[in-house]
Order: structure tokens, then C-alpha cells, then sequence
């Protein structure tokens, strides 16, 4: 599983691997609109970084990397489960998250994949 490949015009988040190993891509443009060329700014274990755009990296446990606004991301668990925590500014959930994939609606209501066990109310 891993997150859709989005950035944010407003939001600033950390985010901090707890547990395994996660891979992360950056771009520096919308790669559904854009060829991954040039190279992404950003903060790695709080020193800043030079990422090629499009180009894969793995953090461990106990990294961090802060992703501004403008940076399109995606990350997923790699060699097993891993653990990750987010610390972010405000996002306005309605007009602060861009998707490169135009169809992903976050406000969608999902559809359950099995039947409810214990209600929650």
C-alpha cells in the first residue's frame, strides 16, 4: 500500500519513520503532467537534501523528512510493516490536498469490505 502521489499548497508536515522502513518519491512538478527532471530541496533528519525528482529513497527508523508545501510525494512500507507518525501545520482537507491522480476523492465514502463486528455508537 502506498499513499497517492499528492502535495499540499499550504501544509508543512514531518514525517517521522517509528517503525521499519518506508520509500519515499518527491518530485518538484506533477508527475501525471510532468517528466521527472531536476532535482527537490528538502530536510532530511533536519539537514537539507538534494532529491533527483522522481527518484526513490528509503528512510529508517528513527529518520525524518520535512515535506513543504509544492513538494508532490508518495511513500510506501518497503521489506515488511513500518511504523510512521505526522507532525503537520493546519490542512484544510477541503483545498489544501492536490492529487496527481485526478479521480481519488478523499471525501468518498468508503465502502466496507466486511460487515460491521462491533458498532461503534
Amino acid at each position: 500500500m502506498s499513499t497517492p502521489c499528492h502535495t499540499h499548497y499550504d501544509k508543512k508536515e514531518d514525517i517521522i519513520v517509528r517503525h521499519g522502513q518506508v520509500k519515499f518519491t518527491l518530485w518538484n512538478k506533477d508527475p501525471s503532467e510532468n517528466k521527472a527532471e531536476g532535482t527537490v530541496e528538502v530536510k532530511i533528519n533536519r539537514k537539507l537534501q538534494t532529491k533527483q525528482s522522481g527518484q526513490s529513497f528509503v528512510l529508517n527508523e528513527g529518520e525524518r523528512i520535512t515535506l513543504t508545501s509544492g513538494i508532490w510525494h508518495e511513500f510506501a512500507p518497503t521489506g515488511g510493516e513500518a511504523l510512521i507518525g505526522e507532525v503537520s501545520t493546519f490542512c484544510n482537507e477541503e483545498t489544501d490536498n492536490i492529487f496527481a491522480n485526478k479521480r481519488i476523492d478523499i471525501f468518498q465514502a468508503p465502502e466496507a469490505d466486511e460487515k460491521v463486528a462491533v458498532p461503534c455508537c
